[in-house]
Parts: structure tokens; sequence; C-alpha cells
């Protein structure tokens, strides 16, 4: 790895005007395939599950109604991606309607994967990653579904890129920036409450980052005290509906418990990762009585203390529940999905993400530690599926990360390509590599 450098590419740029023809093609590019998916998959398809009650959700408030679905208060759904759809779904009440959104979402998550891309790495990255993250199946397939995972990808790269900003800022700019990042994270944790967690991870990463201390503390606590100002409004109202301090939502300890039952370690389904048949030395049948009549935040907490009193007794359990949902983490096969999707799934998973640990390989070698930034979203993201459920959904708002560090290597390569062509007898030690558009 001797002479490794990422700050220059040997490959030619491309100009202005190609590049934005580039660009503007690849944005309609993943416009066209994610619609062509959704009518594919079925345009206007009935919800199910998690996507029934956020389509429900919206149209509760769009008719003047509740938080709620067919009538049933709901205090485990996150209320971000739902005021999304709700001032769209008064125009046009329908199913349609958000995977419409969502495509358009899809083309937002391109063009910020775009810019994170040259931001890092220049303007080559850039375009790689565009056009990975245009086609790439499991960013595409989300376009049909009413999820806010179609939400919180977005908000995620343009968190990250507004840190990066203030990284590179000066003081009075820096702290536009760092504003403009606590009202994203807000939204994000809003969207999906795991990115509560970046409050804790936040300022390791501007640590670790080189921010300096003093600096790091202070930008801290500015997006820390926007992203709660925001926040604020949502947990009162909780409180009106409830009489309790909810912050987000309320489904934290039943997740938690019915993730870490340890009977999802007796399954033959590796994708099957919850259980809400406790035993009785995890849960007992006094309290599950209990939790039959008590409204969800005294079922939580129950269910919370119960998990936490038994994996304190049971540490051995422990190891095996986290190298279970790591596993699934990272698995390339994707549950519930036609056999086809799947093997096409694969196909690009396995390549994309083996490239994606050479690009990290050598950016950890040799890049600047201001990018050490995308932990605040990275490691939020990881340690929320090691507590509760790991899955190819949950992990997809690092999926652009990934590609972005996929692209690295692609370009890499062909930079190895170029060279060779030009200097047959030129040692590959003497390259450089991009960086920092």
């Amino acid at each position: 790895m001797a002479g490794f450098n990422l700050k220059r590419s040997p490959l030619p740029q491309p100009p202005p005007t190609i590049l934005w023809t580039v660009l503007i093609a690849i944005l309609i590019a993943s416009a066209l395939v994610r619609l062509s998916w959704v009518m594919h998959i079925g345009l206007g398809a009935p919800p199910e599950s998690d996507a029934f009650h956020y389509h429900h959700l919206a149209l509760s408030l769009e008719e003047g109604g509740g938080y709620e679905v067919l009538g049933n208060p709901i205090y485990h759904r996150a209320p971000g991606y739902v005021l999304l759809l709700t001032p769209f779904y008064a125009l046009a009440p329908y199913v349609e309607t958000g995977q419409f959104i969502n495509t358009a979402l899809g083309v937002v998550t391109v063009f910020l994967t775009y810019l994170l891309g040259r931001r890092c790495f220049g303007t080559l990255v850039g375009l790689i990653s565009a056009g990975i993250c245009a086609i790439y199946p499991l960013l595409i397939a989300f376009s049909s579904f009413i999820l806010s995972e179609n939400l919180v990808v977005p908000l995620c790269l343009l968190l990250i890129l507004l840190l990066l900003a203030l990284f590179n800022s000066e003081r009075k700019r820096a702290l536009v920036y760092s504003i403009s990042a606590g009202l994203i994270l807000a939204l994000a944790i809003l969207t999906r409450p795991m990115m509560l967690s970046a409050f804790l991870f936040l300022p390791i990463s501007l640590l670790l980052a080189g921010k300096g201390i003093k600096q790091s503390i202070f930008y801290y606590l500015v997006i820390a005290i926007v992203a709660t100002a925001c926040l604020i409004p949502w947990t009162l109202y909780n409180h009106h509906r409830t009489g309790r301090f909810i912050p987000i939502i309320t489904v934290s300890g039943t997740f938690f418990a019915i993730c870490n039952n340890p009977k999802v370690l007796e399954k033959d389904n590796s994708y099957k990762q919850y259980d809400y048949n406790f035993p009785e030395e995890m849960v007992s049948d006094e309290q599950k009585a209990e939790l039959k009549n008590s409204p969800p935040w005294i079922a939580d907490k129950i269910l919370r203390q119960a998990t936490f009193n038994y994996l304190s007794e049971h540490p051995h359990l422990i190891p095996r529940l986290l190298w279970k949902k790591i596993v699934h983490l990272f698995d390339p096969w994707l549950e519930n999905s036609p056999i086809l999707f799947q093997l096409v799934y694969l196909l690009s998973f396995a390549p994309i993400m083996l490239l994606a640990l050479w690009g990290l390989l050598l950016w950890t070698l040799r890049g600047p530690r201001k990018y050490l930034l995308i932990l605040a979203v990275i490691l939020p993201t990881i340690v929320s599926n090691l507590i509760y459920y790991s899955s190819a959904r949950f992990r997809l708002p690092m999926e652009p990360l990934i590609i972005v560090l996929a692209a690295l290597a692609i370009s890499i390569i062909l930079s190895l390509l170029q060279k060779r062509r030009n200097h047959p007898n030129l040692h590959h030690s003497h390259l450089k590599y991009p960086q920092d558009g």
C-alpha cells in the first residue's frame, strides 16, 4: 500500500456539460426504473403490515381524524413519513400517491448519493455512485412499499452532507450548517426512531473526525438543542394522548423483548428473528396476564424490564443473539421475496459489498479523518439492528454509503487500468487515487 494517495485521479474528469448530461440521464433512468418496478409489482396494490399502518395513518390525518388506523389509536409508528404523505393524500388519497412519492424520494437519494461521492472522492466517484444507486435492486424495491425507509435514507444522506459542510466552513456558516443538521436529525428521528442513538454517536463522530474538543462540543450542543426542540411538539402530543412521557413511540420495550426472546435461537428459519411466545422463565404467567389488560406503554415497560432481567441472568445467550443479528444484517438473501428477485439482489449485493470492503480499506489507510462523520449514521443503524430486529430493510440507511465506497474501489480499478495502459512498466505503488472533489 505504500505510496497510495487519495488526492487526485489519473482518469480524466468529465467536463461540466458532459457531467450534467450524464447526471441528468442517470436521474431520469432512476425514475423510469423505479416507476417500472412499481408498475410490475402492482400500482395501487393494497398495502400490508407496516405499509398498511402508514397508509391509513396518512388517510386519517388527511380526513381530519387523529393519529389512528381504522379508529384505533396508534402509538408505535413515528410520524415523519406519515406527515410527508398527508398533504399529497389531500390531493389524491390513494396508494399510488405514496408510490409516486417514493419514486421521487428514490431519485433524490440517487442525487444525494452523487453529491456525497463527489464530496468525498471526486466527480467520477460521484457519477459511479449515482449510476449504481439508480439501478441497485434493494433501493428500487422499496419504491413500491409505503414504508418510512424511503424517507429516512435521503435524510441520513443529507445529514452527512451537512456535517461535512460544517466541518470545512468558517464559524458563522458552520453554525448555519449545524442548525440545519439538527433539523434534519430531528426529521430522521421522527421518521425512524433508531436515529435517536445519534445523540450518543454524533459527538464521538465529531471527535474522531478531528474537529477538536471545544468545537465538537459546541456544534454538537447546537445540533442536539435544535433537534430536541423539533421533537418536543410530538412528545407533547403523545403526553396529551396518553398522560405519559413518550418521546417518539411506545414499541421499544416490546420489540426489545420479542427480538431477544431465546426462542428465536431455536428457529430453523434463519429469517425468523422474533417470537411473541415468551418462555415462563422470561415472562411469568402473572406478567402475561397483566400484559393483556395493560395499555401499550405499560406493556412496553413490563417487557423491557423482563428482558433485561432475563438476559442478565443468562448472559451466555447474548453473543448468540448478536451473532444471529449480525449475520442477518448482511444476509444477501431477502425474505418473502420472489426467487428471481433474490437472485438478482444476490448478484448485485455480493460484488458491491466486496468492492465496498476494498474501498473501506483504502479509505481507512489513506483517507482523511473527517469522513469518519459517516459514523453518525452507520453506528446508530448497526446498533439498532443489534439491539432489535436486523434485516436488509433496516440496513437501508447504510446502503448508499456502501455504494459510495464500492464506487471508490471501481474508480481505483479504472485508474489502475488506465495507468497500466499508458505506462506498462509503472508499479502500482506510484498511482494516485481520487478524493475530495
